[in-house]
């Protein structure tokens, strides 16, 4: 596998990305250009409200980062984990009573567990992770991905960004049933 460096820059409407690959005859360099949907494009206008809009505190933390954390920051890989999983709880409690019910036990006993230190650790016994709509970030590019492909979107494989398409197909296609066109 070759050793490769990635720079980005985003913009308002697309994010270009220039991978430069080393590989062994010589560097490529090759300008990825990623269009940014309707939907992604609210999101991160959204987020780039200051949080002075958003919030009743006297003094907020202004910040370079789309989503950073109380200090500004962006999120180290377990605080965006945990942030991740509490809009998973949020979200599947909406859509699930058995969730919503143990998201509120674990609220009380996570209050409860605040006041007085000396009750220790405690769990509902329910793991979200294991619910059915639960997903981890790290499923999101290979469901675009499926789906680009799905609906045989001609650039698919452009969005995918390989260098080899049967990368693509063997780390990211996750279709239930492939399908072939008639060849006459």
């Amino acid at each position: 596998m070759s050793p490769s460096a990635v720079q980005a820059t985003i913009c308002g409407v697309s994010c270009f990305v220039k991978a430069t690959s080393v590989g062994w005859i010589r560097a490529a360099e090759v300008v990825k250009v990623r269009d940014w949907s309707a939907r992604l494009h609210a999101v991160v206008e959204r987020a780039k409200r200051t949080a002075a809009e958003t919030t009743t505190k006297k003094f907020v933390v202004q910040s370079l980062y789309p989503l950073p954390n109380r200090k500004g920051q962006p999120y180290s890989k377990s605080g965006w984990g945990s942030v991740w999983q509490d809009a998973m709880w949020e979200w599947i409690s909406t859509i699930d009573a058995e969730a919503a019910e143990a998201l509120r036990a674990e609220r009380a006993q996570s209050a409860a567990t605040r006041k007085d230190r000396s009750m220790g650790a405690w769990t509902s016994g329910y793991s979200i992770a294991e619910h059915e709509a639960f997903f981890s970030t790290l499923d999101i590019r290979p469901a675009a991905i499926t789906t680009k492909l799905e609906r045989r979107s001609a650039d698919a494989y452009d969005f995918a960004a390989h260098a080899n398409p049967s990368t693509t197909h063997r780390h990211y296609d996750r279709r239930k049933a492939k399908r072939a066109a008639a060849t006459e």
